[in-house]
């Protein structure tokens, strides 16, 4: 039990790093266009146009802390309309809504939603179902999502009936399920996932998967890890992209 009140609050915050970790990223691309006074109204607009409002926030708040931004009547109402859009009520709905039934959000309060929804096995039961409904109605499902929405559950199911499943696992599913959404998983993975999940769910049993998981855990921790995973090739190099050069 006490394993399963610990997980939430590991696996949240290392998903809020991951995150904080995309930003600074853009940031430092952001940094150069800001030195040049780039205008940042036209991009912000067309992604408005996109309804990507985050997208939009992120992309002009950068920009407001320089003089030429914000001193910018165009651009400080421009800041302030996507504001009041994205303080409303209903699309704060709709983001919460978005991470409950998708798993997946541009705002972080979806994310949050999808994280704590994919902690236990209603995320991942939504995620088979999902997939399930793509093939019922002759689209391509997912079988890396089919496959980690299974690992999922059994990790789920050994957690409630041994409380040995570890916080590795389970928190390497979710990872990897962002990591997959954001196309940011590479064709190793991609085939090995589906090879494991098989594994797992003929033994019921998480040993098949636990260092590999581990690992992945593990990078997720550093900085701008879920980035170097994408640029991994096999287990080997999942362990050495950890490795400051």
């Amino acid at each position: 039990m006490m394993l399963s009140l610990k997980l939430p609050f590991k696996v949240g915050l290392l998903i809020l790093a991951i995150s904080a970790a995309g930003i600074l990223w853009s940031q430092t691309q952001l940094a150069i266009l800001a030195m040049a006074q780039i205008n940042p109204v036209p991009e912000t607009r067309q992604l408005v146009s996109e309804k990507r409002y985050a997208a939009a926030a992120n992309y002009l708040n950068f920009f407001m802390a320089y003089d030429y931004v914000k001193d910018d009547p165009d651009a400080r109402s421009l800041h302030a309309d996507i504001e009041e859009i994205r303080n409303g009520f209903f699309y704060k709905i709709k983001k919460i809504s978005d991470g409950i039934m998708d798993g997946t959000s541009d705002e972080l309060s979806g994310q949050i939603t999808g994280v704590i929804m994919d902690l236990f096995v209603i995320g991942d039961l939504r995620d088979l179902i999902r997939e399930l409904w793509k093939w019922l109605k002759g689209d391509d499902s997912d079988e890396v999502i089919i496959a980690l929405a299974s690992i999922g559950t059994v990790a789920s199911m050994v957690q409630v009936t041994t409380g040995g499943a570890s916080t590795a696992v389970k928190g390497s599913t979710i990872i990897l399920k962002i990591a997959r959404k954001g196309d940011k998983l590479p064709t190793w993975l991609i085939k090995w996932i589906p090879e494991a999940s098989a594994t797992v769910t003929k033994t019921k049993r998480l040993d098949s998967v636990t260092d590999l998981f581990g690992d992945v855990y593990s990078l997720a921790k550093v900085k701008g890890g879920i980035n170097l995973l994408e640029t991994t090739t096999d287990a080997t190099s999942l362990v050495t992209v950890q490795r400051p050069p």
